[in-house]
């Protein structure tokens, strides 16, 4: 006989939707099409299509992929051991590996009919079935919320979602037994725990909660639950402020960019479109993706729009740098994009470089003949409204390999959040000029404290020193202090574009009290040569000390001017805030002006910067209160003051060709002679010369916004050659 789950909530309906606290009875869930067989997002219709887009070879490449997968697994019985090790260990590889397995076999069973397949999905379902009931809390739990299975309770989120799916392809061809023990043993316990010992992740507006209520919400559409639908897509907490529905309008800007960054933008990405997309299967009068002016896609295209020309997603905040747009998570939400988006055919091209196609019904339709896909400049808004700052990404036009710029200027991001505000990442044909630390942390290497992040990543990582944006008085920005972070933001002063200038202007005021910050990033295309050009000012009644660091990693071949290098003993550049882990390897004499050259792979890149007040070169690098080397070893660059107000003006230009095949090089030297400024605190606009060595130059004329806004004839922004 089969069993129901019961549990009663006391309130009252609310216009729209359910509240947290709503009472549902437990009754079937209708679906689309009142087929029998799965009903979550592969069905027996989508087997047909799919079968019949043989040929294709996007289609080809990921049903071979799924058959070596799930062929691969069956080679043995399955495994499933009691759980003992943190992230990395063998039992915590070996869930994670069983639940793909179970996803993967399962698929293949509905793809293929093998039998063999099905057998070994239901298998290792019936032995978690076993097993769950069994188990206490994770005996490597620390400080996060522990799971069962894993240490941490994300993790057990996460294999829910597998779980449900592989169970819902093979569930018609399982006996009434077999199902009432998977269901009892195994996926309505791990509802129970995720929904109620854990019921703090399960309501929380973050990355943790979105694969909770994702995973809940499909248990109750593939048993057909309504009661567990509801509280996925409305929480179970009285307040209201909870549930999928609610992630979504508190996490992601009407842009749809995502909180805590790209990379966890990647992460949460999937149990957002899985649960979308299988309640547009089942319920397709929730609308779910016309939700917020169809937030949902425009998140998917968010997270590849925040990658780089290489692939690789910016890093800013606690990101591995590791990851790219081959992630499984596009490989599933793309196909969901394509099929309710317009099926844009650019999209096929960028699934095909993804390699991870996840076959649904959503990649019905992917036979049609591929276009190009091109990546844009985006100016994104942060903030569930849109007004807490924002991203901006600029790109060099006509070079889908040329410079790409990165400004942030949004939310801190949460718990994941860094204290950068106002910071800068440069890119060259994917490759980082100018590069962000991102996180401290060896995932899933169970030796660096089990793949857990380290203590550096809030004592460096997270500090502002680590970062491409001004220093005030050595500390972090806010303090250090995330709740505060998370409180305040900058503001877009403006955006400009037009032709061959992409350029945004953004200050901020709450990073340091008493000082006010703006920043201005403009990629420049004039004539033969393209510019980035970066503005930063500070204001304050006050004197402070200001470092502005450059962070690089590739080869340093000039620097002016001349610092000199500690060649015997080495020391901290500072005991506190990030500064402990820099060696000092030699400061300058202080000046007003400095260039330095970097050599990546074939072009050269030379930054000069001009100062309306002299600032001393520190060279630094990494390495520093760091035995057990937990930390890269790269370098900076660090320009230091004393100063109330002060303005830097810094021009990057790609220059020159080296081939070191042919031992050739081009154009190793800048084009620019000297940049120049006249700053005038009161005035609205600030005028930059920029003189090139062939005599030429260019006037750059940039809105301070301390003034009435521009007119016709002084935009925000402006360059000409004189």
């Amino acid at each position: 006989m089969k069993h129901f789950f019961h549990i009663v909530f006391l309130g009252l309906f609310l216009l729209g939707g359910l509240a947290c606290n709503q009472p549902v009875q437990d009754q079937p869930v209708a679906t689309a099409n009142g087929e029998e067989g799965p009903r979550l997002l592969l069905t027996a219709a989508g087997v047909q299509a799919i079968r019949a887009m043989e040929g294709t070879p996007v289609i080809d490449r990921a049903l071979h992929q799924l058959q070596t997968k799930a062929e691969s697994a069956m080679q043995q019985k399955p495994v499933v051991p009691v759980p003992k090790d943190p992230g990395g260990g063998f039992t915590h590889e070996k869930h994670k590996a069983n639940y793909q397995d179970a996803l993967a076999t399962a698929t293949w069973y509905l793809l293929d009919g093998n039998e063999a397949a099905k057998t070994y999905c239901k298998e290792l379902l019936l032995a978690y079935a076993q097993l769950y009931p069994t188990l206490p809390l994770h005996p490597q739990a620390k400080k996060q919320a522990p799971g069962k299975l894993f240490w941490q309770v994300l993790n057990e989120e996460v294999a829910l979602v597998h779980f449900i799916q592989a169970y819902d392809a093979i569930a018609a061809d399982l006996t009434a037994e077999e199902k009432q023990q998977i269901e009892e043993g195994l996926l309505l316990p791990m509802v129970v725990f995720i929904r109620d010992e854990t019921s703090k992740t399960f309501n929380s507006i973050h990355n943790h909660g979105m694969w909770a209520v994702a995973g809940v919400g499909m248990t109750g559409l593939a048993l057909q639950k309504a009661e567990l639908v509801e509280q996925a897509l409305y929480g179970t907490d009285p307040s209201g402020n909870c549930g999928f529905f609610k992630q979504i309008e508190s996490l992601f800007s009407p842009d749809g960019y995502y909180a805590e960054g790209p990379y966890y933008q990647r992460y949460a990405l999937m149990p957002l479109v899985l649960l979308a997309q299988a309640l547009e299967k089942n319920q397709p009068e929730r609308k779910v993706f016309a939700f917020r002016d169809g937030v949902i896609l425009k998140a998917i295209e968010t997270t590849v729009q925040m990658s780089t020309s290489g692939g690789a997603f910016f890093p800013i905040n606690d990101a591995i740098k590791s990851k790219t747009i081959q992630t499984p998570e596009l490989g599933i939400a793309l196909p969901v994009w394509f099929a309710n988006g317009g099926k844009n055919q650019a999209l096929i091209s960028l699934m095909e470089s993804n390699g991870n196609l996840m076959l649904t019904d959503a990649v019905v339709g992917l036979d049609a003949t591929p276009a190009p896909f091109q990546r844009q400049s985006v100016v994104l808004q942060d903030g569930p409204k849109g007004q807490q700052g924002g991203i901006a990404v600029l790109r060099e036009k006509n070079a889908p390999t040329g410079l790409e710029v990165l400004f942030k200027y949004g939310t801190h991001g949460m718990g994941h959040g860094h204290f950068d505000q106002l910071g800068l990442l440069v890119y060259d044909d994917g490759r980082e000029l100018l590069s962000d630390y991102g996180a401290a942390r060896f995932l899933n290497v169970p030796q660096k404290e089990g793949g857990r992040y380290l203590a550096e990543n809030k004592l460096y990582a997270q500090k502002t020193i680590a970062h491409n944006t001004l220093v005030v008085d050595q500390m972090p920005q806010h303090a250090g202090k995330v709740k505060v972070a998370d409180a305040a933001h900058p503001w877009q002063v403006f955006e400009y574009f037009s032709d061959g200038i992409q350029a945004v202007a953004a200050a901020d005021t709450t990073a340091y009290p008493g000082v006010a910050l703006q920043r201005t990033v403009a990629l420049v295309q004039a004539e033969q040569h393209t510019f980035l050009i970066d503005i930063y000012q500070a204001r304050s009644a006050q004197t402070h000390t200001y470092d502005l660091p450059f962070h690089y990693h590739t080869q340093r071949i000039h620097l002016s001017p001349e610092v000199p290098q500690a060649t015997a003993l080495l020391q901290p550049l500072g005991e506190a805030q990030g500064y402990q882990y820099l060696w000092h390897l030699g400061t300058g004499e202080p000046s007003f002006t400095a260039a330095f050259t970097l050599l990546d792979q074939q072009r050269f890149f030379t930054v000069h910067t001009q100062s309306d007040q002299a600032f001393a070169v520190t060279q630094a690098a990494i390495g520093a209160n760091d035995p057990l080397q937990n930390l890269r070893r790269e370098n900076a660059l660090i320009y230091r003051s004393e100063a109330q107000n002060q303005t830097w003006v810094s021009v990057m230009a790609a220059h020159g060709h080296y081939d070191a095949v042919t031992e050739r090089t081009e154009q190793a030297y800048s084009p620019i002679a000297n940049v120049q400024f006249q700053p005038d605190y009161a005035a609205a606009h600030l005028n930059i010369r920029i003189a090139l060595t062939d005599g030429s130059a260019y006037t750059v004329t940039a809105y301070q916004g301390n003034s009435a806004l521009p007119t016709k004839n002084r935009p925000f922004f402006s360059i000409e050659i004189n």
